[in-house]
């Protein structure tokens, strides 16, 4: 990317965002979630998403450990 600097938009799929290039999440329920995140920098936002299953308990979604493909 060149430009100016990426904005990193993420939604968990739960009514729950963040911003920020590195974001945790802790999900209340369990379900599969649509995890998606979006960058800009001033041209074209690239989005890319993945359901994510959560089980029973507490789950924390941790985008940089849990990779998307």
């Amino acid at each position: 990317m060149t430009g100016a600097s990426p904005i990193y938009s993420w939604n968990f799929g739960d009514g729950s965002s963040a911003s920020g290039g590195s974001t945790t999440h802790a999900f209340a329920t369990a379900g599969g979630f649509q995890v998606t995140l979006t960058v800009t920098n001033g041209c074209t936002p690239i989005t890319i998403s993945k359901t994510i299953p959560v089980g029973f308990g507490f789950h924390v979604y941790n985008p940089l450990i849990n990779q998307f493909p």
